[in-house]
């Protein structure tokens, strides 16, 4: 494989890494965990992906930098400027994206812990019929119920 072709495979790889980050981001604010499990097994196949390309890449370029490769080609200079773009947005999204992962789950957690708390206190204090009952009569809501 020649080595532009190469770079412009990695170029369209890391763009379709973006669109999925893109679409994660979607789907991390609209809490989708399906959405979510698909995108990330898509994500692993294409890092997957990513690796051989940059593995071809190394093996055509050796430690030869982009811009070093382009270096007094103009015509390549385009491929420069799309790999710093879509880099950028990747870096920006994958940011974004882990403060919002992190965001949701610490906000999934305290809330979940509220409800529990909440619920736990309920049974103490409330009986099967909502009415409240001295602490030896304590009974629990949730095991009194019936199916």
């Amino acid at each position: 494989m020649e080595i532009l072709d190469i770079l412009n495979k990695q170029i369209d790889m890391l763009k379709n890494l973006l669109d999925l980050l893109k679409k994660e981001h979607v789907a991390l604010k609209d809490t989708d965990s399906n959405v979510l499990a698909q995108i990330v097994n898509l994500k692993e196949e294409l890092v997957y992906g990513l690796n051989e390309v940059e593995c071809a890449r190394y093996k055509e370029m050796g430690d030869m930098t982009l811009k070093q490769f382009v270096q007094g080609r103009a015509d390549l200079n385009y491929l420069v400027d799309e790999y710093k773009e879509v880099m950028d947005q990747i870096n920006y999204y994958q940011e974004l994206n882990q403060q919002l992962a992190t965001l949701t789950y610490t906000y999934s957690k305290d809330m979940l812990g509220a409800l529990l708390t909440s619920a736990k206190e309920k049974s103490i204090t409330y009986g099967r019929k909502g009415n409240m009952y001295s602490s030896g009569e304590v009974k629990t809501t949730m095991m009194n119920r019936k199916v």
